[in-house]
C-alpha cells in the first residue's frame, strides 16, 4: 500500500475494508462462517486506538499515513479468532448480538474457522511487515497463557487479584498494547516513544477488561450484547467476584452467601478502576506533544463510562 496522509475516519474505513476483503473466502469452504461473522460488526476499539497513536498534528489537524493499516486489520483478525475459540471453551451462546459460531454451526467448525483466521492474520503481517511477526507471535503466546491460567483457576475461590491481572494482561491488555505500538511505529516515533505508546495501550486494555467484568456482573444480557454472568456461572471469577470472595472469607461466611457480596465486590472494583485511571493519565502525559492526546482521553472516557 502506498503511503498517503489520510483522516482518522478514512483510516478506520480502510481497515474495515481490508478485514472484509480478507474474510471474502474465495474457496467457499469458510464462506458460511465468515458471512455470519460479517453480519455483526465489532467496535474496532483496538483499531481506533492504533489510528490515534499513529496520528500527528499537521496545521491543527491530525492525519495518519495509510501504510501500516493492514497491521491493524491483522490485530482485529487475531482478536476475532481468539473470540471464536473463547466462545467454544466458555460455551457462550452469543457474541456481538449474534449467535456464537459454535452455536450457529458446531464446535469443530468454530475451532477450525478460528485457526484459519489466525493464518489470515499472519498472512497480512508477512505481506506488510515481516519484522513484526515476532510481536504477533508473542501476543498470541500471552493470550494462550492468560486463557490457560484462567482455566486453571476455574471455581478457585482463593484466586488472587494478582492472578486476575496476570490473566487480563494476556487476554486483553496485550492486544491493546500491540495496536498502540503498531500505530506509533507507523507514525515514525523512536523506540522509547513506541514503548510509551504501548504502555498507554496496555493500561487502557486493563481498564477495558475491568469495566467489561463489572458490566458482566451488573447488567442484563440485552444491554451487554452477550451472555452476562456467564463467566461467573462457568467458575471464571473476575475482579468484582474476587473482591467479593475476599470479603466473604474475612466475614467467615459460607460460599452460598456470595450473591449478597457481589455489589460490594463491584464497588471495590470501581475503586481499582479509579486508581488505574490515574496511572493511565500519567502514561498519556509522557507521550510526545504532537500526539493526539485529546483523542486518547476520549477513549479513556468512553471505556470508563460505557455500558457495552
Amino acid at each position: 500500500m502506498s503511503s498517503e496522509k489520510i483522516s482518522q475516519q478514512k483510516a478506520l474505513e480502510i481497515v474495515k475494508g481490508i478485514i472484509k476483503d480478507t474474510l471474502d473466502d474465495r474457496t467457499n469452504i469458510f464462506k458460511d462462517v465468515f458471512d455470519h461473522l460479517l453480519t455483526s460488526e465489532g467496535k474496532y476499539i483496538r483499531t481506533k486506538l492504533g489510528i490515534i497513536c499513529a496520528s500527528k498534528n499537521d496545521g491543527g489537524k491530525y492525519y495518519v499515513e495509510d501504510k501500516f493499516l493492514p497491521l491493524l486489520a491483522a490485530v482485529e483478525l487475531l482478536h476475532l479468532a481468539t473470540l471464536i475459540h473463547d466462545d467454544v471453551i466458555d460455551e457462550a451462546t452469543t457474541r456481538r448480538n449474534i449467535q456464537a459460531v459454535h452455536k450457529k454451526f458446531d464446535n469443530k467448525t468454530a475451532v477450525l474457522s478460528g485457526d484459519y483466521i489466525f493464518t489470515l492474520c499472519f498472512s497480512l503481517v508477512s505481506k506488510d511487515d515481516y519484522e513484526l511477526m515476532p510481536n504477533f507471535s508473542k501476543v498470541m503466546s500471552l493470550i494462550c497463557q492468560g486463557e490457560l491460567l484462567q482455566h486453571k483457576n476455574r471455581f478457585n475461590y482463593n484466586i488472587s487479584v494478582k492472578d486476575y491481572f496476570k490473566i487480563i494482561s494476556g487476554k486483553t491488555a496485550a492486544l491493546f498494547a500491540l495496536s498502540s505500538a503498531i500505530g506509533a511505529r507507523g507514525a515514525g516515533y523512536n523506540d522509547k516513544e513506541i514503548k510509551n505508546f504501548a504502555e498507554v495501550g496496555y493500561r487502557l486494555g486493563v481498564l477495558f477488561q475491568i469495566t467489561d467484568d463489572k458490566i458482566d456482573i451488573e447488567e442484563k444480557s440485552y444491554n451487554a450484547g452477550k451472555d452476562t454472568q456467564n463467566d461467573f456461572k462457568e467458575g471464571i471469577y473476575t475482579l468484582p467476584v474476587i473482591l467479593a470472595l475476599k470479603k466473604l472469607r474475612e466475614d467467615l461466611k459460607d460460599i452460598k452467601d456470595l450473591p449478597l457480596y457481589l455489589e460490594y465486590g463491584s464497588k471495590r472494583a470501581k475503586e481499582v478502576v479509579e486508581k488505574y485511571k490515574d496511572k493511565t493519565i500519567k502514561a498519556i502525559e509522557k507521550l510526545p506533544k504532537e500526539a493526539d492526546i485529546s483523542s486518547l482521553y476520549d477513549i479513556l472516557d468512553k471505556i470508563l463510562n460505557r455500558r457495552k
